[in-house]
């Protein structure tokens, strides 16, 4: 009985997420009138995001409060590496003696360049196997590959009838294996395990703009397809990229991407007509567009550690969609600002990290921390004074699998964010 009901609870918590974000509405969080085409946020601490416009790139380490320019260059994709968060990798393509792969090793402080690659495009890591990495090049060199972390690199087009590479991919076999993908301006194709390239079903004559999904041998992987005509969309394979099939018809696409918890829910981006969401594995889809400021969306990215907030790097500013600011004022007090970032999922009976970046000239002020249950009642209060504007604060949960609201109070400001425990 036991295993039933934890099973049950499971599917409830797995539906009610994406109801949950499906619900909310977009809100501008910073760099407003700049022409985006990327952005990305830190694996493990989402208050640190990178986004690139056509000239600099700008990091955030509070939430989008504050932006500092920490590279000049225009990069068309942004990566982190997904075992060592802190390593980031730019691409930087636009026909200049600067083109190639760009990486930080310190979260996006500062970049060195890794690789001179002209025109380059995109980059793929396949994480669980060491040291491996796949770079596009959207000119007739094609795909080149490296086995040591991008210290050399060598071609590997065997068979790659169109070698103007638009973006790369890698899909997972096994722990020591893997497809690797490209969408070229002319198709996807696949490479078999002898390493030649095949062409695989997808529209032969459109380019495959962008991956996403695949990171474990029976999840699906889900492709943005862009030419300007009517099979333009979203589409899926459910073969490692061999075969595939329409999700959703979609014209001018920029960006797929699935929610790293959930592969049930994916996102999707279009250079007019702004984002869908499917909650489903692409049964059906849904534009969720409300208050999104400019609906051209060359990028999307999200955090596994913050699954509530979507962003949308758009041709007018950086806008953020999910779980709602949460901010409410009482009073008659300054209209401070309070970043908070937690992750929405834990084990019951452990612990979670609740980051907040307080207001400026609230030193020494006092820290209010909540957790309700459901029906509102009271499970557990915490205190911690402000020593400086970044504050780390450990919070156990409650020991019982369930749904919970945790409140943030600093002054007259309060953050508010649904938290799930789950039974070990």
């Amino acid at each position: 009985m036991t295993h039933k009901v934890e099973k049950a609870f499971l599917t409830i918590l797995v539906l009610l997420i994406p109801f949950v974000l499906s619900a909310q509405s977009w809100e501008l969080v910073g760099l407003s009138g700049m022409n985006l085409r990327a952005v990305a946020v830190h694996p493990t601490n989402p208050d640190t995001l990178l986004v690139s416009d056509h000239n600099r790139i700008y990091r955030s380490i509070n939430g989008g409060a504050d932006w500092d320019s920490v590279a000049s260059i225009s990069a068309c994709h942004l990566l982190f590496h997904d075992l060592h968060p802190d390593t980031v990798f730019a691409i930087f393509g636009d026909g200049t003696y600067s083109d190639g792969i760009w990486r930080s090793v310190d979260a996006g402080g500062t970049f060195s360049v890794l690789s001179y690659l002209y025109r380059a495009s995109s980059l793929a890591i396949p994480f669980w196997v060491s040291g491996h990495m796949f770079a596009g090049q959207d000119t007739l060199e094609g795909v080149w590959m490296s086995t040591d972390d991008g210290q050399t690199w060598f071609p590997h087009n065997d068979s790659l009838t169109n070698r103007f590479v638009k973006s790369v991919h890698c899909v997972k076999l096994s722990d020591s294996t893997y497809v690797p993908l490209a969408g070229t301006a002319m198709g996807i194709y696949f490479c078999t395990n002898q390493g030649f390239w095949v062409k695989s079903d997808a529209p032969g004559d459109l380019p495959g703009v962008d991956f996403d999904g695949g990171f474990e041998p029976i999840q699906p992987v889900y492709a943005a397809i862009d030419g300007g005509s009517w099979s333009d969309g979203v589409y899926v394979s459910n073969n490692y990229g061999t075969n595939w099939m329409v999700s959703w018809y979609w014209p001018f696409m920029t960006s797929v991407l699935m929610n790293p918890l959930n592969e049930e829910v994916i996102f999707a981006a279009d250079s007019g007509y702004g984002v869908i969401m499917t909650t489903n594995g692409g049964g059906s889809w849904a534009e969720i567009n409300n208050n999104l400021g400019d609906l051209r969306v060359r990028d999307l990215a999200m955090s596994r550690a913050d699954t509530a907030h979507l962003y949308a790097a758009t041709c007018s500013g950086l806008y953020r969609y999910g779980a709602g600011t949460g901010k409410e004022m009482g009073g008659n007090g300054p209209p401070h600002e309070l970043s908070v970032s937690m992750p929405t999922i834990g084990l019951a009976g452990s612990s979670i990290h609740i980051h907040c970046f307080a207001p400026r000239g609230l030193m020494g002020e006092k820290i209010h921390i909540t957790i309700t249950d459901i029906t509102g009642r009271r499970l557990a209060a915490y205190n911690s004074f402000i020593t400086q504007r970044r504050v780390e604060i450990e919070v156990p949960l409650p020991h019982a699998s369930g749904i919970y609201f945790v409140t943030i109070a600093i002054d007259r400001l309060i953050e508010k964010r649904m938290l799930i425990a789950l039974s070990r």
